[in-house]
């Protein structure tokens, strides 16, 4: 059984300053000729793996790199984990997460990235630029080193909210809801066009709705701010669950619900139940994850028609956002 190190990274672009690391007992890098580097991940049927990823191409071109992709079912990807480990047949880099580390770090099967940052300037580049001194002590190990890259950006990314009935947009003569307003006339067409049209729907809970509406009125709410405690232009803080913009909100979520334009049930459905709501054609908003997009779209062709298309876009904006 021949065992090598592995890189573990949390994310694809990582790669672009961190490639060097396969190294150790891997032979998967050599001093003269193209390098290969074989990168088992966990697949999203959200968003499935695409050999065109402007991603890999980015690492071939800035680092002469080529990733071998090993796409593992997401469902089934922390089983395969634990089983490639075991066998000792382990890829020379794989995404996860810090509980991966810590189980095969003390076994020796990960590579320490810590002890090789002569060979990753952009990652130790960007690590000063961004102040991510913090976010490497949350990932560093009781030995002292870390194990993983961590995920970053240069700017906060949303990466859930707003996914519309793109064809239902285009048969209205309609654009995207720039505003609140224009949000509940869409709702109001799909309504007269599908008596069975329950308008607006999620699964996240009523902490997200409200987080995402929450910015329509200037407040930072719901699970995006548990205490919901805000400072103001002056530098005051001010409970934004206490103010008229809050209560403002609530009722333009209740006028929603008490005009068959929300789904009665947004706060109790599984997925299954808001899937097959999507797929029945009875919906025109979700908030989901943004990936979920090309899934709806891809079923609901198979399910609805040809036609069906959903599409994510900004949030709408409101009186005070």
């Amino acid at each position: 059984m021949r065992y090598r190190t592995v890189v573990m990274i949390a994310a694809l672009v990582a790669m672009i300053s961190g490639v060097a690391l396969a190294t150790g007992e891997s032979d998967a890098v050599s001093d003269d000729g193209p390098v290969e580097i074989s990168f088992m991940f966990s697949d999203g049927d959200n968003y499935p793996y695409r050999s065109d990823w402007w991603a890999l191409q980015e690492v071939a071109r800035r680092g002469g790199v080529t990733l071998a992709m090993e796409p593992v079912p997401g469902s089934d990807y922390q089983t395969k984990l634990q089983l490639v480990f075991a066998s000792g047949e382990v890829p020379d880099a794989a995404s996860a997460g810090l509980d991966a580390t810590q189980t095969y770090a003390p076994q020796g099967l990960v590579l320490p990235l810590s002890d090789y940052t002569e060979f990753t300037p952009n990652f130790i580049e960007l690590v000063d630029l961004w102040g991510m001194g913090g976010d490497l002590d949350q990932i560093t190990l009781d030995d002292g080193k870390y194990y993983l890259f961590p995920e970053a950006s240069e700017v906060g990314v949303q990466k859930e909210g707003w996914i519309y009935r793109q064809d239902l947009l285009e048969r209205f003569g309609m654009d995207v809801p720039a505003d609140l307003a224009e949000l509940r006339t869409f709702l109001e067409r799909a309504r007269e066009d599908n008596p069975d049209s329950l308008g607006y729907t999620s699964t996240a809970g009523l902490p997200r709705v409200i987080a995402h509406f929450g910015l329509a009125y200037g407040l930072k709410v719901g699970f995006s701010n548990g205490p919901g405690y805000m400072l103001d232009e002056s530098g005051e803080w001010f409970h934004a669950p206490s103010t008229d913009r809050y209560r403002e909100m609530l009722a333009y979520l209740r006028d929603l619900m008490a005009d068959g334009l929300m789904d009665p049930e947004i706060f109790t459905q599984t997925a299954a139940q808001l899937n097959a709501k999507v797929y029945g054609g009875n919906i025109a908003v979700v908030h989901h994850f943004y990936a979920g997009a090309n899934r709806y779209t891809r079923n609901g062709r198979e399910q609805v028609g040809d036609f069906f298309e959903m599409h994510t876009d900004f949030p709408p904006a409101g009186p005070y956002g």
